[in-house]
């Protein structure tokens, strides 16, 4: 593929335009495009993943996919934070007890990040009370174990054991809603968890 086909399909797939200039933004610096601002910011994931349940070694070698033991909304990222919060790239960080974003989000870009630790098969995801289609989740990163410092490293590197998943879901458009995500284990205990957040 010539270096057109590259920049058109970065253009379309991840592309996030800022209408502003620097004038326009109050002089910060205007959003960029998702290969720019890249995934959640490390320092930032790295405060995060304390959350995680502890890696256990047992899980990770066995032969089946194990059930899910996690599954959070843990950032939203917004247009609107950014403009705020520059240093953050507009992620929100949440907590596990959190059920209302602090910071007002919306804007010409919205997202919504899900960690779900363990394999399931039956996601659902609604906005505002209504079922949306899982092509919303635009973008997924594995997520495997580090047993080096005993965490996480998202996405995988080459040769580990993939034990979650990262998604990535797009509500470009909105300026607030409801989202709820679930998903239930794909084997024993085949448990179904769920989580859902109120971006302001």
């Amino acid at each position: 593929m010539n270096s057109f086909g590259k920049s058109w399909l970065a253009l379309a797939g991840f592309c996030i335009v800022a209408s502003a200039s620097y004038a326009d933004n109050g002089g910060k610096q205007p959003v960029k495009n998702i290969m720019d601002m890249g995934t959640v910011p490390a320092k930032l994931d790295a405060k995060l993943q304390k959350a995680f349940p502890a890696p256990s070694r047992s899980e990770v070698q066995t032969a089946a996919a194990p059930g899910l033991t996690y599954l959070q909304v843990d950032y939203v990222v917004s247009t609107n934070y950014y403009m705020q919060y520059p240093t953050t790239l507009g992620y929100e960080g949440l907590s596990n007890s959190q059920s209302m974003t602090t910071g007002d989000h919306g804007g010409a870009q919205l997202w919504v990040v899900t960690d779900e630790l363990g394999y399931g098969d039956n996601p659902v995801a609604t906005w505002n009370g209504g079922q949306i289609s899982l092509a919303t989740n635009f973008a997924t990163q594995t997520i495997c174990v580090n047993w080096a410092r005993t965490g996480y490293d998202i996405p995988c590197q080459a040769g580990q054991t993939v034990v979650g998943f990262r998604k990535y879901w797009d509500f470009s458009g909105y300026q607030s809603g409801i989202f709820t995500y679930q998903n239930q284990s794909t084997n024993s205990p085949f448990n179904t968890m769920f989580d859902s957040m109120s971006i302001k």
